[in-house]
């Protein structure tokens, strides 16, 4: 389940704002949303990496997954990969959903949903903001072929009476509304023959762009390129990031220097290329302040920053140092707190 998703800076802005945007299963006339306790998930990462290591189970269905998010390094675009088992003795056929619940640029007035018959892919677009949803399963999906999505469906959520289409999803089938304008979400299917005990690899990702343009070229990349390889290509570059510099960690206890290298790359999500330290990128707070901690306070930054120096990261924080230099005021002191794009926050 994704609740946040920031664009187009780190901490700016939430997409999602705290919705869920699940998953969910349909398999001999049940279905299942992959939040519900009969879910046992164990979270992690790939080791030195920013690439999830989710172990996922629910026995009464008999399914196990094994799924691995990650952002690209590079390229704007979301990517997920999910290894589905059969744990019962017999092939079956599932259904894979997808719930897509965007706030586009942290409001839900003035949204549109839309399925591209030609490229058959989700757009979630206002403004210069766009999304484009697509996944690809089966023979070939590794390298962007295979298949693509089966079932589509757009709609109104929580307005008028209307929960989202997630709820379409429920009775394993998706209704095929091809556009909705407002307060709007979707979601998207893909189908699966599984084996008595076998698995297949099923791909998702969600390209970004300022307009279309933009979001169409970053999912040209992906499905030339191949979600397999790019998800790969981001390991290999974290791996190598947190490698790079000349630290002398091996006087220190192997589960040690495992932290270690773990906290570099933790603090490495919450700052922003452009500079901004920010200290929580999470919409929970939401709930009870109407307000969230996606902010640059200068001293809290300065802390992780000479953290940061001390390990050797000194690219990085000079981008802050630069950051703090632009938001200085004319006074020559700094405020409260900034967003993540300079601009005084709350």
């Amino acid at each position: 389940m994704m609740r946040d998703f920031y664009h187009p800076y780190v901490g700016m802005m939430n997409q999602i704002e705290g919705r869920r945007n699940m998953m969910g299963f349909w398999a001999e006339g049940r279905f299942t949303w992959m939040d519900e306790p009969a879910w046992v998930k164990h979270l992690g990462y790939l080791e030195d990496t920013l690439v999830t290591d989710c172990r996922v189970e629910n026995e009464s269905f008999g399914l196990s997954l094994v799924v691995n998010d990650t952002v690209h390094y590079r390229h704007n675009v979301f990517l997920r990969r999910v290894v589905i088992r059969n744990l019962r003795p017999e092939a079956r056929r599932l259904k894979v959903f997808f719930a897509n619940d965007f706030n586009i640029d942290e409001s839900d007035i003035g949204d549109t949903a839309l399925f591209d018959p030609d490229l058959r892919a989700i757009y979630h677009y206002k403004r210069k903001r766009c999304l484009i949803i697509d996944g690809r399963t089966g023979p070939g999906a590794a390298k962007g072929k295979g298949r693509g999505i089966s079932e589509f469906s757009t709609g109104r959520k929580r307005f008028a009476g209307a929960e989202g289409t997630w709820r379409d999803a429920e009775d394993g089938r998706l209704e095929g509304h091809p556009i909705s304008q407002g307060s709007v979400d979707s979601a998207i299917a893909f189908e699966m023959d599984l084996p008595a005990g076998g698995e297949e690899a099923l791909y998702y990702w969600i390209a970004v762009g300022v307009g279309f343009d933009s979001a169409q070229a970053v999912h040209r990349v992906v499905l030339s390129a191949g979600p397999e390889r790019l998800i790969n290509e981001t390991a290999t570059f974290w791996r190598s990031w947190v490698e790079k510099e000349d630290r002398k960690l091996g006087c220190l206890p192997g589960p040690l220097a495992s932290f270690f290298k773990r906290s570099v790359l933790v603090a490495r999500t919450q700052i922003d290329d452009r500079g901004g330290i920010l200290a929580a990128n999470d919409s929970d707070i939401l709930r009870h302040n109407r307000d969230h901690y996606s902010y640059v306070w200068a001293r809290d930054g300065a802390m992780v920053a000479y953290a940061l120096d001390l390990a050797g990261y000194h690219a990085l924080t000079s981008r802050f140092f630069r950051f703090c230099e632009r938001a200085l005021s004319r006074g020559g002191f700094l405020w409260h707190k900034y967003h993540p794009d300079g601009s005084v926050g709350s």
